[in-house]
């Protein structure tokens, strides 16, 4: 599939209703982990990341990070994203930290929409995934502080 099919499906696909966290329990690996003991909802703390496609000739690719060993999880594979701040929606956030973290140029990011939020129960989070496209491959740099390799997959 090309990177212009894909835009093009997903544009349709997120106009319409998610299949949701159903779905997820389907397909999450078992066993799935729960949250730790005496956790509350109150303790749940929202965060965005952005899945940033952008074509390279033809073909899609998607931009995820490794942390780097200054951060929390040091080592992870990840999506460009982080804590959605007070007054922020998860789309404002995604493109912050993607600024943030890779220099992604926000100003050229299209945001398709948002997938069903990912429950994180290790690290107390709700991930808020938000699809999004630029139409030429991004010059990124990562961040010195968050990111020791940017991936293009």
């Amino acid at each position: 599939m090309t990177y212009s099919e894909l835009r093009a499906q997903l544009t349709t696909a997120l106009a319409s209703p998610l299949p949701g966290v159903a779905a997820q329990a389907r397909m999450a690996p078992r066993p799935r982990g729960d949250w730790p003991a005496g956790y509350s909802p109150e303790q749940l703390r929202h965060a965005a990341g952005l899945l940033l496609l952008f074509p390279v000739g033809p073909e899609p690719h998607l931009i995820l990070t490794v942390r780097s060993s200054q951060v929390r999880h040091a080592g992870q594979v990840s999506l460009p994203g982080g804590v959605i701040e007070p007054g922020e929606n998860a789309e404002d956030a995604a493109l912050r930290e993607a600024r943030e973290e890779i220099a992604c140029p926000s100003e050229r990011v299209q945001v398709l929409g948002r997938l069903t939020p990912v429950d994180i129960p290790v690290s107390g989070f709700r991930l808020h995934p938000v699809v999004a496209t630029i139409d030429e491959r991004p010059h990124l740099t990562p961040s010195d502080e968050e990111v020791a390799r940017i991936l293009e997959l």
